[in-house]
């Protein structure tokens, strides 16, 4: 199992880019948390097995759906057991 703390930086506000990455992972079976900063980009906890955040990782490099993504940043992070995926406010 793998847990990854995300942050995303370009087009990702205002372009459905926390549900579209919400539904794409509910689909991979990955458990976090996905939220926008005051700052414009966009993190998130991501928790599940390593294949599918392997998958997780090259989808979300570049565009996705309607969102630019220009920069990524990666952290390695401890395993939490959340409970499905979830929108933060």
């Amino acid at each position: 199992m793998k847990s990854l703390w995300i942050r995303f930086e370009g087009n990702v506000q205002g372009v459905n880019f926390r549900r579209d990455v919400s539904a794409f992972c509910r689909m991979l079976g990955i458990r976090g948390w996905i939220r926008n900063n005051t700052d414009g980009s966009v993190e998130g906890e991501f928790h599940g097995d390593e294949v599918v955040m392997a998958q997780l990782l090259d989808a979300l490099n570049g565009e996705f759906e309607n969102a630019f993504i220009s920069r990524r940043e990666v952290k390695e992070i401890p395993w939490k057991d959340e409970k499905g995926f979830r929108i933060e406010r």
